[in-house]
């Protein structure tokens, strides 16, 4: 667990290669007890960058609270479109009928 949140730092890493590194790191290793962790970097990471890794890492820590807060990153127009892309795929692995709703017309005309 120790080194789980560790690698959850990691995914504020200055470059796309060190914040993905440990978003696959997590991916392998990851639980749901890390929702809260990873959560914190996909609404505030500092860079897309790092809340696309965040978002990356998802799918394996799949709960409500991911799959809402998955669903507000694709809606949000202003979001940058790596991390919409990414929160696109977590939520294609969690696959609830409401988050059909959500991506479609955002994706396709926002």
């Amino acid at each position: 667990m120790k080194r789980c949140n560790g690698a959850v730092s990691a995914l504020n890493a200055r470059t796309q290669v060190a914040a993905f590194e440990a978003a696959k790191f997590l991916y392998e290793k990851a639980g749901p007890e890390l929702e809260r962790e990873l959560l914190l970097v996909l609404e505030n990471g500092r860079r897309p960058l790092n809340r696309a890794a965040a978002a990356y890492v998802m799918p394996v820590v799949t709960t409500a609270g991911t799959v809402s807060a998955l669903e507000r990153e694709v809606s949000e127009t202003n979001e940058n479109p790596k991390v919409r892309g990414e929160a696109s795929e977590a939520l294609a692995h969690a696959h609830r009928r409401k988050s059909h709703e959500v991506p479609a017309p955002r994706l396709l005309y926002g």
